[in-house]
């Protein structure tokens, strides 16, 4: 199944924000509270710091993916996918088509993952990700996995 990204107007970003605070309502207080950051503080990042695309399958939209380069590295925010669509493999197809989509632009991507998050940590190992840094502060883990251009590797898992 083919995906597509498009970006995300004001109207989805509120919407998209909101599905993210739900997904992540287990921990998302102590990061915020460990960041410095409030609600509002986080949402204004949201809105203004780097890019938010909506993922459409089949004509359906099936969450996003919040990005944001920095030098050389493209920073993976958030991939949130929509509860009904979860374990379909839409999580793959996007990290492969952020790959494709930012090759030119970044040697790497680098993520933060809540260590409760299990099933996204199997799938940034089976893509390829490796980790680099553990902050117990949070229970993050932060992985990266090269990117870097060549002619005949396309994204993927």
């Amino acid at each position: 199944m083919h995906i597509r990204t498009f970006p995300a107007e004001k109207k989805q970003k509120e919407e998209y924000f909101t599905l993210m605070e739900e997904f992540a309502k287990e921990h998302i207080e102590k990061m915020l509270s460990i960041l410095g950051l409030s609600r509002e503080s986080f949402r204004e990042l949201f809105f203004t710091l780097g890019e938010v695309h909506g993922v459409m399958a089949k004509e359906e939209d099936i969450g996003f993916c919040w990005v944001e380069i920095r030098k050389d590295i493209l920073h993976l925010h958030a991939i949130v996918i929509r509860e009904n669509q979860r374990r379909k493999g839409h999580g793959t197809r996007i990290l492969a088509h952020i790959e494709d989509a930012y090759r030119d632009l970044a040697d790497t991507i680098e993520l933060g993952v809540h260590e409760e998050n299990t099933a996204a940590l199997g799938l940034y190992e089976r893509c390829g990700f490796q980790q680099k840094a553990y902050r117990h502060d949070v229970g993050y883990h932060i992985m990266q996995k090269s990117i870097k251009h060549h002619p005949d590797k396309k994204g993927g898992c």
